[in-house]
C-alpha cells in the first residue's frame, strides 16, 4: 500500500491541510492549492474549500477523498465560482471564513483571533476553533472552543457565549521568556 492510499484522519486541522494540492483523478498536474474552508455560519457545516490565488471554490460534495497526497476530486469541472453554491452566495464569502477572525464574548470581552480550526472530513463539520491572544510576537494565551459555544458569526468577528467552558492554557512562549529572565 502506498502513502497516498491512506485516507487523512477523519478529524484534522486547517493548519495541517493548508497548502494541500487539489488532485484530479485523471490529471497529471495539480488543479489548484487548498487555501481555506468556507462554512455555513449558522450550523458550522463546511460548504466548500477555497483555492489559493484563484477566487474559485470546490463544494465539499465534489471532494472524493482527503489523503496524504492531497485532496482528490474528479476533474477540473468541480472548480466553480462561489456564487454557484446557493448557501455560500446567501451568507457571503466574508461571513463564511473563520481563519484569522477576532473572537469575543457576548459581553464584548476580546479572547483573541482564530489561529486554527478542527474539522471532520467525513461529515464536513467544524468541531472546534483554536483562539490565541497575542501581544506583539508573543502568544499570551490559547483557548480551544467547542463550535457549539459560538453564538454568532459576522463578517468581522465570531461571538461566543459568556459562560464558555474553554480549555485555557498559558502560552509556552511567555513561560520560556519568564524562565530565561529568572535565570
Amino acid at each position: 500500500m502506498e502513502a497516498s492510499d491512506y485516507p487523512l484522519t477523519v478529524k484534522t486541522t486547517l493548519q495541517k491541510v493548508m497548502g494541500a494540492r487539489i488532485i484530479g483523478e485523471r490529471e497529471e498536474s495539480p488543479l489548484g492549492i487548498f487555501k481555506e474552508i468556507l462554512i455555513n455560519p449558522d450550523n458550522g457545516s463546511i460548504l466548500a474549500i477555497a483555492l489559493l490565488i484563484s477566487k474559485k471554490v470546490i463544494s465539499t460534495k465534489d471532494i472524493r477523498k482527503w489523503d496524504l497526497e492531497g485532496i482528490k476530486v474528479t476533474d477540473e469541472s468541480v472548480i466553480i465560482s462561489p456564487e454557484e453554491i446557493v448557501k455560500l452566495a446567501e451568507v457571503g464569502i466574508r461571513r463564511a471564513k473563520l481563519f484569522g477572525k477576532t473572537v469575543e464574548t457576548c459581553s464584548g470581552k476580546p479572547l483573541g483571533i482564530i489561529t486554527d480550526v478542527l474539522f471532520d472530513t467525513d461529515i464536513d463539520q467544524i468541531l472546534k476553533i483554536y483562539v490565541s491572544k497575542k501581544f506583539l510576537f508573543f502568544t499570551l494565551e490559547k483557548r480551544v472552543l467547542d463550535f457549539k459555544k459560538i453564538f454568532k458569526i459576522t463578517e468581522e468577528k465570531v461571538v461566543v457565549e459568556d459562560d464558555l467552558c474553554a480549555e485555557k492554557e498559558p502560552a509556552t512562549e511567555i513561560l520560556s521568556v519568564k524562565e530565561r529572565a529568572a535565570a
